[in-house]
């Protein structure tokens, strides 16, 4: 699951997760509730990618 503060407006986090989305990097189930919740996981894709953004930030910080 991601979990991570992320400031935003709703309409700026629906365009960037609907990208995530669409490139495969995030899954979206919804979850049947009530109010209705989403659950926004990463793909073996995303977590690659984070996993590189990771290692690009430890250099970044030497």
């Amino acid at each position: 699951m991601l979990k991570q503060d992320f400031v935003a407006s709703r309409r700026t986090f629906s365009i960037i997760i609907k990208e995530l989305e669409k490139e495969g990097i995030v899954t979206r189930k919804l979850i049947d509730s009530r109010p209705p919740r989403v659950k926004y996981s990463l793909t073996k894709k995303g977590k690659e990618v984070a996993e590189n953004l990771s290692k690009l930030d430890k250099i970044l910080r030497r």
